[in-house]
């Protein structure tokens, strides 16, 4: 990342809980389940969820979805060709009990088991994300979300996730571990690998977006997966 992205990436803002509500609860889609698309439901609850960037969830296999020493993980990897993260920001992120209870473990094993995750999606300019990122930017100017330009975009689902662990006093090193190796950096100059059921327990679980903001409506969308 050159000096000039990291820039613009601290230029990011977090979605405060009006966004979020917009977002995830009066939204057409979200309120009413009116998404077209499976991808355009999953990815950005997977953002609030995990902290995890736009490529990291649009390039998932459904071999990436996975347990581990019995906890739901994504699996954060670059073991296809084309699939593309930085060696030292691949990692396991466990699935939040919000996401298990909406089922979205059952709904990737539910694919082909040597299929993607969001197979709709094509690669463009070697981006899983192309289209995502472009629907997202429509879909939340649709909510009616008003920010300076390119200020609240998709990645603000990782400094949501980041800034709402620290109002929480997670330690830093956990942060690191959900987030990666750069937020690592960022805030700390140590840090290790964490176990799914430690980083479960005392990072992921922590977020509670949940509890404060009504999404009990999707429960009931049609790509949620009871069983």
């Amino acid at each position: 990342m050159t000096d000039k992205d990291k820039s613009k990436d601290h230029c990011r803002d977090v979605f405060d809980k009006s966004d979020l509500t917009k977002i995830f609860s009066e939204s057409l889609e979200y309120g009413q389940d009116r998404h077209m698309r499976p991808q355009n439901f999953w990815i950005p609850l997977l953002a609030l969820f995990t902290g995890a960037r736009l490529e990291e969830i649009c390039q998932l296999l459904v071999s990436d979805i996975k347990e581990v020493d019995g906890v739901w993980c994504i699996d954060i990897n670059e073991d296809h060709p084309d699939k593309s993260v930085k060696t030292s920001e691949q990692r396991l992120v466990p699935l939040h009990p919000f996401l298990l209870e909406l089922g979205f473990h059952r709904y990737a094993k539910s694919l082909p088991v040597d299929g993607r995750v969001f197979y709709d999606l094509k690669r463009i300019d070697d981006r899983w994300g192309h289209y995502p990122s472009k629907w997202f930017g429509l879909f939340i100017n649709r909510c009616g979300i008003e920010a300076p330009k390119n200020t609240k975009v998709f990645h603000s689902f990782r400094h949501t996730v980041a800034s709402r662990l620290k109002e929480l006093d997670v330690p830093v090193d956990k942060i690191s571990g959900l987030l990666g190796h750069s937020i690592e950096q960022e805030y700390s100059r140590h840090g290790k690998k964490l176990k799914p059921q430690k980083l479960l327990d005392d990072c992921v679980s922590r977020l509670d977006f949940h509890k404060f903001i009504d999404l009990n409506h999707l429960k009931h969308s049609r790509f949620v997966k009871t069983e």
